[in-house]
C-alpha cells in the first residue's frame, strides 16, 4: 500500500508550497484540506490557486476551537485511516497542530510548510507570549511521542536547523519555468491594516498618514503607472480613499498576486510591500525586478523582534528594509 500524505492549509501560500512539497517529495497519494472559519477573500484565493495548480482539496469550516470540533473534523478527513505524512500550513496554529496530530498514525512523519510570518516568528523565537509557548511546547513533545521523529520545516526561508526540527529548503522551482515579459509598473503590496496596526502598536490615522507620504514620494521617485494589491483580509476604506486620490489603480485580485501577473503576462518593474511573505515568491518569480520592503515604528517603542527578524530575512536575498519612523 502506498503511503498517504495529508496537506493542511489556511492561505494562498501555503497552496503554492503544497504543489512544491508534492514535487520535492515525490509524493504519489495526498488530500489537501483547506481549514476555514470565514468564507473571505484569501480562501477564495487559496481554493483558485489549488485550481490554477490542477490540486483538488476539500474544504471545512471550523466552527469553535473546541477539541470536540478538531475531533469533528478530524473524522471527516481520515477517510477511515491515519495519514502516514501529514503537512501543516501554519506551524504557529495550536488549533492545526492539534488536527495533525488527531490523524497522524503513530511513527508517521509531521512537517510545516511555510506560511511566511508564522514560520520566521517560531524558528527565529519572536512569539513571547509565555501561556502560548507552554501550550505549543507541550504539542511539540506530544507530537514526538506520536511520530517518534523530529518534526521537519519546508521551507523558503534561510534559517539555521534548531533542535527538535529539521530544515528542508523549499526552493520554490514551481516558479523557474516563467517566461518573462517587459517590464512595467509600480506594484505595491497592501497589508492587513488592523492587523498590522495592533501588532505595531500603531493607530490607524498614523499608518494612513505615513501611507501617504510614502505614496508621494514613490510616485516623485519613479516614473511607472501605480498599482495597489488589496490585501485579502484587509476592510479599511481610507486607504482607497488615498489611491482614489492620488490616482492608483486599485487591485483586488481573485488569486494570489503570483499568479495575476502570470496569467496576464505581465513583469512589475517595482514592488513594495510591508513585510509581505509574497516579497519572497516575487522576487523568485522576478528576479531583476527592484523589491523594496517597508516597515512602520513608533520612535519611542522598542524594535520589534518580528521586524527584526523579517528584515534579515529579506537581506538574505538582496531586498532592503526602509524604516518610516512615525512622531519622531
Amino acid at each position: 500500500m502506498v503511503d498517504k500524505s495529508l496537506f493542511i492549509i489556511t492561505s494562498p501560500f501555503q497552496a503554492l508550497c503544497v504543489k512544491e512539497a508534492i514535487k520535492h517529495f515525490e509524493i504519489a497519494k495526498y488530500s489537501i484540506v483547506i481549514i476555514t472559519t470565514t468564507n473571505d477573500n484569501r480562501i477564495e484565493q487559496t481554493k483558485n490557486t489549488l485550481s490554477y495548480l490542477d490540486l483538488k482539496y476539500e474544504c471545512h469550516l471550523a466552527g469553535t476551537s473546541s477539541f470536540k470540533e478538531i475531533k469533528r473534523i478530524g473524522k471527516l478527513i481520515q477517510h477511515d485511516n491515519k495519514y502516514s505524512n501529514v503537512f501543516v500550513g501554519d506551524c504557529c496554529d495550536i488549533w492545526l497542530v492539534s488536527l495533525a496530530l488527531f490523524v497522524i498514525r503513530f511513527n508517521g512523519k509531521l512537517m510545516y510548510i511555510d506560511d511566511g510570518a508564522s514560520t520566521i516568528s517560531f524558528l527565529d523565537g519572536t512569539v513571547n507570549n509565555a501561556l502560548y509557548r507552554a501550550k505549543r511546547g507541550f504539542l511539540t513533545f506530544l507530537g514526538l511521542i506520536i511520530t517518534f521523529q523530529k518534526p521537519s520545516f519546508f521551507t523558503v526561508f534561510n534559517t539555521k536547523q534548531r533542535g527538535l526540527y529539521i530544515i528542508v529548503h523549499n526552493e520554490l522551482t514551481v516558479f523557474k519555468d516563467y517566461s518573462k515579459n517587459e517590464q512595467k509598473g509600480l506594484y505595491i503590496i497592501g497589508t492587513n491594516i488592523d492587523a498590522y496596526c495592533k501588532e505595531y502598536n500603531l493607530s490607524c490615522r498614523e499608518y494612513i498618514s505615513s501611507f501617504t507620504s510614502i505614496i508621494d514620494d514613490l510616485l516623485k521617485n519613479y516614473d511607472e503607472e501605480c498599482f495597489y494589491i488589496e490585501h485579502g483580509r484587509c476592510k479599511n476604506n481610507e486607504i482607497r480613499e488615498v489611491c482614489q486620490v492620488k490616482g492608483i489603480n486599485l487591485m483586488r485580485p481573485n488569486v494570489p498576486i503570483e499568479f495575476y501577473f502570470i496569467q496576464n503576462n505581465l513583469e512589475p518593474k517595482v514592488i513594495v510591500g510591508f513585510d509581505s511573505t509574497a516579497l519572497f515568491t516575487l522576487k523568485a518569480l522576478f528576479n531583476r525586478c527592484a523589491c523594496k520592503n517597508i516597515q512602520l515604528k513608533k520612535a519611542s517603542n522598542k524594535k520589534h523582534p518580528f521586524q527584526e527578524a523579517y528584515k534579515n530575512k529579506l537581506y538574505e536575498i538582496g531586498i532592503s528594509t526602509d524604516t518610516l519612523y512615525i512622531n519622531k
